[in-house]
């Protein structure tokens, strides 16, 4: 966990400022129109901050795709048969895959979020295109009592209204969902 967790910190460094979330065109995107949202962190257990992105795929369609992939070579993996992969655990394997997703997944930037005891920075209030499909999505975080979670919210833009989204205990993703769907996947 504490490589996972470095490598957090690492990518933080890379965090990206832009005006928009996303210049994709097409079909997803009405160019003229544009929306405004408003992200809030609120996690008392211990996540100060996340980052995050919003993508027009869905990204669990994604994580699966990717599993199925690559099922053969993690069957291998999981029966103990000797591979060329790291020593690596099967946790820290989901939590990579599900990360990775994140990265081939069409969204254009990614942002930090902080939790809502930074006063000055507890929101995130951004004018974006209006997507007729999105969702929000995070890297897997550990929290203080080692709960390790992440986000994946479906996002309704409509236009002359603000988006107000909350990341909370109770709409994040918990790890075991990942761990069932790899599972229903590779076993």
């Amino acid at each position: 966990m504490i490589r996972l967790l470095s490598f957090f910190v690492v990518m933080s460094c890379f965090v990206l400022s832009s005006s928009t979330f996303a210049s994709k065109k097409g079909p997803d995107v009405d160019e003229q129109e544009l929306c405004t949202a408003e992200f809030k962190l609120q996690y008392p257990q211990g996540i100060d901050h996340v980052l995050f992105t919003v993508v027009i795929q869905d990204p669990m369609e994604h994580f699966k795709k990717q599993l199925t992939a690559d099922k053969e070579k993690l069957k291998k993996r999981s029966s103990g048969t000797k591979t060329e992969s790291c020593n690596m655990s099967e946790e820290n394997l989901i939590i990579n895959y599900w990360n990775y997703s994140l990265d081939m997944v069409t969204g254009s930037h990614i942002w930090e979020l902080y939790n809502n005891s930074y006063k000055n920075r507890s929101s995130f209030k951004e004018t974006t295109n209006c997507f007729k499909k999105a969702w929000l999505i995070t890297r897997m975080s550990e929290s203080d009592q080692g709960v390790v979670s992440g986000w994946e919210i479906p996002l309704a833009f409509r236009k002359g209204k603000t988006l107000e989204v909350t990341l909370t205990p109770k709409n994040s993703i918990q790890f075991n969902k990942l761990k069932k769907v790899y599972d229903s996947i590779v076993k």
